[in-house]
């Protein structure tokens, strides 16, 4: 059994074997303190019937071997690891791949310097310092693909690139469904990597990961509308980087939507209760586990600042269409999204390869792109 000191750890250390098979929760005031891991965090124990139980030694992968999560069977998603052992790999390629395809692309920009400088005066009409806009424009998308990159690997691989149940702890059906505060997560509790992820490790590489992209999109817009000569845009910067740094880590996305739709008797019969509590099992599957005001306040409208910046940077070019010019980043914000609310919430890993595979596709589509820009 744990000793009531080890509570103050987040994760058990793999070799513990009988931490990890005898892990317990202590919640203060609670009238039953100490409640097996597994009754909080498997909700649903139908599995079908021609999984393979998972085993001690069952365990998956090409890179490396590793032991498949055991709340995955809850679902009966781990029998797709088993059926295809190379998943978790090419999953783990996908999101590696992001480095050199973000290296490709700055030094595509880099090598078309002059020509880049051209279209972007042309772009703006009133840029005096083209130089620095095709600098922000570079480093945009660097941040884009290379910030991803690190926080996506930085957790998956923590996590042994398996997208599962977050640790949450149970609530009452009623309470889950009409307070909208969301489940209670087990900070400062114990978390058994062998059995689900955590959700404080998610949080934060979320955090990270679309603040790189938020960063990497106000860059791509700064230097397109021309930043040196443009107040509103200077303003609107520096509100970014230091409200994206300052702003409260909570309510995070998954409680507000939920508050905000409940509290409508029309909302919580239609969004909430045919198509939310559906979805997030009734809000124990934490999606979009991110400040909800750095991803509406600084997130989103940074996103249609680049947007708007690729239709009038790619709207020069005969062979693009005004509307397609956002494209590669709307291809990449679709991986996202698909991972964010397909893959997080059945975790099925087939799922995790075609948001990985949209991401690393919606990126690559920069370099034809900038080829006919360049060609033009």
């Amino acid at each position: 059994m744990l000793r009531a000191e080890s509570m103050d750890h987040n994760i058990i250390d793999d070799e513990d074997t009988s931490a990890v098979e005898s892990s317990v929760l202590i919640e203060k005031g609670s009238k039953n303190p100490a409640t097996p891991l597994d009754d909080v965090l498997l909700f649903n124990t139908t599995t079908t019937a021609t999984s393979t139980p998972l085993t001690a030694t069952t365990r998956i992968g090409l890179r490396r071997r590793i032991p498949i999560k055991r709340s995955l069977q809850t679902y009966g998603t781990h029998q797709v690891l088993i059926d295809s052992p190379w998943l978790l790999t090419a999953i783990s390629a996908g999101h590696y791949f992001l480095y050199p395809l973000g290296m490709c692309l700055a030094w595509f920009l880099f090598s078309h310097m002059t020509e880049l400088q051209q279209h972007v005066t042309t772009a703006t009409s009133t840029s005096s310092s083209p130089l620095f806009s095709v600098f922000l424009i570079l480093m945009g998308h660097l941040m884009n693909a290379w910030g991803s990159a690190m926080a996506g690997t930085l957790v998956h691989e923590t996590e042994d690139w398996q997208i599962a149940q977050l640790a949450v702890a149970p609530m009452d059906e009623n309470e889950a469904n009409f307070n909208g505060n969301g489940p209670n997560l087990l900070s400062g509790r114990v978390v058994d990597p062998a059995h689900s992820n955590n959700p404080q490790l998610y949080s934060v590489a979320f955090t990270m990961l679309l603040g790189a992209i938020a960063m990497g999109n106000l860059c791509i817009g700064a230097g397109v509308f021309d930043i040196s000569n443009n107040v509103w845009m200077k303003g609107w910067a520096l509100f970014s980087i230091f409200g994206y740094f300052l702003a409260n880590d909570e309510p995070f996305c998954t409680s507000f939507w939920y508050s905000l739709f409940a509290k409508s008797e029309v909302f919580r019969d239609t969004f909430v209760e045919k198509g939310w509590n559906q979805l997030t099992d009734h809000g124990r599957k934490q999606i979009f586990r991110v400040s909800a005001f750095k991803f509406h306040g600084i997130f989103l409208p940074n996103a249609m600042l680049c947007a708007a910046a690729l239709a009038r940077l790619f709207g020069c070019t005969p062979s693009i269409p005004v509307w397609m010019a956002p494209l590669p980043l709307v291809l990449s914000s679709m991986g996202g999204i698909w991972e964010g609310i397909v893959a997080e919430t059945t975790f099925d890993q087939r799922h995790h390869l075609v948001a990985i595979f949209l991401i690393c596709g919606g990126y690559a589509l920069y370099l034809p792109f900038y080829g006919a820009l360049f060609s033009s």
